[in-house]
């Protein structure tokens, strides 16, 4: 992966699994069709291996087809082995603030269940644990080194005499745990069983989140295991030809690992920052082929809503490896179906977004299943193109202030080391002369500073000089001070940016549009009678309609002339697509094809960063100013007349 200091950029981890053969795949007579190689490598051979294991497979008439990938783990390697290289980077990452995530795909009993959580589909965590236990197990133990590490660190800056504000921060972690399983596109809290379809939202800040599900604190291994094993019980299971455990959902549970670090400033107030991260554990629904499993009535309803979504799935997989192909070129805003599915949608950001993320795709080794592997291994070497951002989920002033922080320790450190000099006899600091140095404020609250600037500000050698000892306790002096100031711009509220261009003066009960992603130069557009249109394409002199413009890199996906609000001569508000451009409202899954009367607080959503504007009417009452999926949708419309013009 290409770094920077709190960003890394790279691709999605794939790795893929063989289980050995089942019972029925034995009764079956079922030859191995599968061929492991170096560790990454995997044949498939239409019928069976060839007889000595040859690894020639070109030209081969039994159909061999051979993929690479970052792991292949056969039948033979161990559920530790499987952690070590999926469980503990993820541990690692998260622990730095990076939002992770692991998920497994493949056919239904392929091991999917086994290796995520372990044996009997989850059912016992306790004999051969998967992933999931292994992790959680691991996390704590993570923590409890990080914590005496930095318990013994304060302990010596103390025994050396160190002033309160000058010692480390203290450091507390604490675990959250949300378990939810997706069961025929609905979302179901597996932690509270009276929480049932919950709704899936969006927000620019939060990011995609399921609205109401139960999250819980843990604070130890024994505790996170116990709900672990609760929520495991709670899952939709059922019997079919391929597996007498078959999952019928899938199950997401979430850890969020928050970090905070509480220290002293000088002037005795506290200050504190915040690392956040989320790891997201997938274990998916088997993919199915109703004439393998038998399944019928219900499990048969269950099987095509799991493939359904699988589809979108691998249709999102084909959207962002295409984009991760191209960079640069048009392709890279080719729409990825997100929206498509609960499942996608939830899982938005791990797939193609601020996630480092993992895919384990399970195989069965058998030739009777060999279209399925085939297709699990076709999916997974798709996936290897997906690119990710992963960034620190930390403020930009508690990011800075961690900068900071470290600049301070390194000072320390120096300034420790030139005290050791003084003592045998070299250089001896005079700590008594004023602070005389340029200083890194100006007057302006939003003065910004880079990392680069503070760099060039801290010198980089061991003094050795009285005049160097007085430089160095200069800049410790700044770097303490521009810390409060951050802390105090971080604690001050931000102005909202203003329209570039003029206002219009209008009654206060006009009815507006808030541009609530700041696409653009304006804020607020308010409705007059008439159309108005938003998209990409600039207002127009003279036109008789108007238009709100929105631009930026986030606009990939928005028409010149996207959609239209129709402000009718009672007032109302029609919302209208325009030309089949993709127009949604709230949190419904399918884009309007026809004029929605719009009511006050309705979100319309447009383009592939699917962006948000709130409309907002003041005159409504305010029981109705609740926004339900679709307020009133009457029969489509034409508009020509001048704006001014009842409809």
């Amino acid at each position: 992966m290409s770094k920077t200091r709190d960003a890394e950029e790279g691709h999605v981890t794939v790795c893929v699994r063989s289980r050995p053969l089942n019972e029925r795949e034995k009764r079956l007579g079922s030859p191995i069709c599968l061929q492991f190689q170096n560790g990454n490598m995997v044949s498939i051979y239409k019928s069976s291996v060839p007889a000595g294991g040859s690894s020639d497979v070109s030209g081969d008439a039994n159909g061999a087809r051979t993929f690479s990938f970052d792991r292949a783990f056969n039948s033979n390697d161990s559920q530790i082995a499987v952690y070590e290289y999926l469980g503990l980077p993820v541990l690692r990452a998260s622990l730095n603030g990076f939002n992770t995530c692991v998920f497994a795909y493949g056919q239904s009993g392929s091991g999917k269940s086994y290796s995520m959580m372990g044996p009997s589909g989850g059912r016992d965590v306790v004999v051969d644990p998967g992933i999931i236990p292994r992790l959680s197990k691991g996390l704590f133990k993570m923590m409890e080194e990080k914590l005496a590490e930095n318990e013994r660190e304060r302990g010596e800056a103390l025994a050396a005499g160190v002033e309160e504000h000058m010692l480390p921060p203290e450091l507390s972690i604490t675990v959250l745990v949300s378990y939810m399983e997706i069961y025929q596109e609905r979302v179901n809290c597996l932690l509270n069983s009276k929480l049932e379809n919950l709704k899936v939202r969006e927000h620019k800040a939060l990011g995609v989140y399921v609205e109401g599900i139960t999250e819980m604190q843990v604070t130890s291994e024994e505790n996170m295991m116990n709900v672990m094993h609760g929520g495991n019980q709670s899952r939709h299971i059922a019997a079919t030809n391929m597996n007498e455990r078959s999952s019928r959902s899938h199950a997401i549970f979430s850890i969020t690992v928050v970090q905070k670090r509480k220290g002293k400033a000088k002037d005795g107030s506290v200050a504190c920052t915040e690392l956040r991260a989320k790891v997201n554990l997938v274990d998916l629904a088997g993919s199915e082929r109703a004439k393998s499993t038998g399944a019928e009535g219900g499990t048969l309803r269950e099987g095509a809503n799991i493939n359904k979504s699988l589809t979108v799935l691998g249709q999102v997989i084909s959207a962002l490896a295409d984009m991760g192909k191209s960079k640069g070129e048009n392709l890279a805003r080719k729409h990825v179906p997100y929206r498509d599915s609960t499942l996608t949608f939830i899982l938005k950001e791990s797939l193609g977004g601020n996630s480092k993320t993992f895919m384990l795709s399970t195989l069965s080794p058998a030739a009777a299943n060999y279209d399925e592997t085939l297709s699990t291994l076709r999916y997974a070497d798709r996936a290897k193109s997906i690119v990710t951002r992963a960034v620190v989920n930390a403020a930009a002033g508690d990011k800075r202030i961690r900068e900071l922080e470290e600049e301070v320790q390194q000072l320390r450190e120096k300034m420790k080391h030139y005290e050791e000099l003084a003592r045998r006899g070299g250089a001896n600091p005079d700590a008594s002369q004023p602070f005389t140095g340029r200083g890194l404020f100006t007057s302006e609250s939003h003065q910004k500073y880079s990392a680069e600037d503070l760099d060039e500000s801290f010198p980089s050698f061991t003094p050795r000089r009285p005049q160097d000892a007085l430089q160095m306790q200069n800049k410790l002096r700044q770097a303490e001070q521009l810390m409060k100031h951050l802390e105090e711009l971080e604690a001050s509220p931000k102005e909202l940016p203003r329209p570039a261009h003029p206002t219009i003066k209008l009654d206060r009960n006009e009815p507006f549009v808030l541009n609530v992603d700041g696409v653009g130069d304006w804020v607020v557009e308010h409705l007059l009678p008439g159309l108005t249109y938003l998209g990409t394409e600039e207002a127009t002199p003279g036109s008789e309609w108007r238009n709100m413009t929105v631009s930026g890199e986030a606009t990939g996906g928005v028409a010149p002339r996207h959609c239209c609000f129709v402000r009718q001569g009672n007032g109302a508000v029609l919302l209208r697509p325009v030309d089949g451009n993709p127009t949604y409202i709230n949190d419904e899954p399918n884009p309007i094809s026809m004029d929605v009367m719009l009511v006050s607080g309705t979100v319309v959503l447009i383009g592939d960063e699917y962006l948000q504007f709130k409309f907002t009417d003041p005159s409504a009452p305010p029981n109705d100013r609740k926004a339900p999926p679709y307020a009133h949708i009457g029969e489509p419309c034409s508009f020509s007349a001048p704006p001014t013009s009842h409809i």
